[in-house]
């Protein structure tokens, strides 16, 4: 179990409500320094759609999970996958409010969700792609995490974690 935070994954209700506005009503979440981005709005709006395609059972690997501080109970960013292949590879996405970066709090998400995955037989590797390269916080957290950079492209840096290959999160 996380030191520093929770992660809950939001209901599709959830991603229709910040998917339009920016603050969700919570009695438990503080919504208010949790900041969404054009390209993760425009990626709950993907989400959205497949989900409501999807068994609810299958939800989990679509939707977005909230970090939450269990200190302050503020949401502070997103991590997730881009669905489940049948050939069991998934692509993980992740982002903070900036007043929260440099904190650890994205990579102990990342180790939270990976452990989560793997925890399901069908899970056999974790991608992410088009981690560019001047973003060194994103770099860090995949690295701290057991990933190995794969390629390199005009899209950016690829990394991959399989399932043989996890070990303990390098944290500095």
């Amino acid at each position: 179990m996380s030191s520093k935070i929770i992660l809950r994954p939001l209901s599709l209700d959830e991603l229709e409500v910040l998917v339009c506005k920016d603050v969700v009503t919570s009695r438990q979440i503080d919504f208010s320094k949790l900041v969404i981005s054009e390209v993760q709005r425009s990626a709950m709006q993907i989400k959205i759609e497949k989900m409501k395609q999807i068994k609810k059972e299958f939800h989990h690997w679509f939707t977005y999970w909230l970090m939450i501080s269990k200190q302050s109970s503020k949401a502070m960013g997103l991590v997730g996958f881009k669905g489940i292949g049948e050939n069991g590879v998934c692509e993980i996405g992740y982002g903070i409010s900036k007043q929260f970066e440099r904190n650890q709090y994205t990579s102990e998400a990342v180790k939270l969700l990976v452990h989560w995955a793997f925890q399901h037989n069908y899970c056999k590797q974790i991608v992410a792609h088009g981690v560019q390269p001047d973003n060194y916080g994103s770099q860090r957290v995949l690295v701290r995490n057991g990933f190995e950079k794969v390629s390199e492209s005009a899209e950016g840096f690829s990394y991959r974690l399989s399932r043989q290959h996890l070990k303990k999160p390098v944290y500095k």
